[in-house]
């Protein structure tokens, strides 16, 4: 009869990598007012994206009229959002997107805004938007600091009910 081994054994690294997944939660539940309901953690070569339980857009649009950013979309979406529009994908990637460094990305609209937001603040391919859209507010870069989360609460105002 042997000894069970922890599943950890011969893989410390794997478990250090963990536990300070776990920890990073841990402190990030506690740091945001015990307001965040559920986190939804998926680990992809150590990306982890945070969902948002509870998040209710309210329309405004300011999201989608942030300046200076860039909306990635891969060959599938852009598929899909021609497919949504009624046009081939080649005549999509012409109109729609640009190329840089290998990526394509969405053009911006008229002061920044994203290209398909129309003028009621609705997405006109919202069916198959990319996940950079349905993700919001999802983004690293918000949950980085107090300091961004406050930014982006002055920015959009569904933020303030979670």
């Amino acid at each position: 009869m042997g000894v069970a081994k922890h599943r950890y054994d011969g893989d410390v690294l794997l478990f250090v990598e963990e536990l300070w997944f776990f920890l990073y939660v841990f402190i990030a539940y506690i740091y945001y007012n015990f307001k965040l309901v559920v986190l939804v953690f998926i680990m992809n070569l150590e990306r982890a994206f945070v969902v948002i339980d509870g998040f209710i857009c309210c329309g405004c649009g300011n999201c989608c009229r942030r300046a200076g950013g860039y909306v990635y979309v891969d060959r599938e979406e852009a598929k899909n959002m021609a497919y949504v529009l009624g046009v081939d994908l080649y005549l999509f990637k012409q109109k729609y997107l640009i190329e840089s460094q290998g990526w394509w990305h969405l053009i911006n609209g008229t002061g920044g805004a994203c290209c398909f937001l129309d003028k009621e603040n609705r997405c006109v391919v919202y069916e198959a938007r990319p996940k950079k859209c349905r993700t919001y507010p999802s983004w690293p870069e918000i949950w980085q600091s107090r300091k961004s989360l406050d930014e982006e609460r002055l920015l959009c105002p569904a933020l303030n009910n979670i």
